[in-house]
């Protein structure tokens, strides 16, 4: 019964790695890709401000 324990435990161990170095690929490379791209574009900012909206009584 321990051996199955240690093996799920090994197992559970090996796909935690595997997710971590999923994430960090993600966040690395993904995120880095997109600000080399994209630079300071990223969000948009109006020039013009929208004029206010009628207020209704």
């Amino acid at each position: 019964m321990q051996e199955t324990f240690l093996k799920k435990l090994m197992l559970s161990l090996i796909v935690a790695a595997a997710i971590a170095c999923v994430v960090e690929f993600y966040k690395t490379f993904v995120q880095g890709a997109d600000e080399a791209l994209n630079g300071k574009h990223g969000t948009v900012h109006m020039h013009i401000k929208p004029s206010p909206t009628p207020v209704l009584r």
